[in-house]
């Protein structure tokens, strides 16, 4: 968001608020109900978060990182 104060205090509020409700998804979608038929898309959901470093990365296979890149680059 931007800094400089534009509309009332309530269109800020209502930006805000929306903003949270589309982190917590994001966040929901990288973190919850882990799965091994979900684990690649959830890996590159944290990896377009940055939240998986490349060193973290490295320790996959190659095909695993390869996937990962491909969804976290979508």
């Amino acid at each position: 968001m931007n800094r400089r104060a534009e509309g009332s205090a309530h269109e800020r509020y209502l930006k805000i608020y929306k903003l949270i409700e589309e982190r917590d998804e994001q966040i929901e979608n990288a973190f919850a109900d882990y799965r091994r038929s979900t684990a690649n898309l959830q890996l590159g959901i944290m990896r377009r978060m940055k939240l998986l470093t490349d060193e973290e990365l490295a320790l996959f296979s190659e095909q695993t990182r390869v996937r990962v890149e491909a969804i976290a680059s979508v």
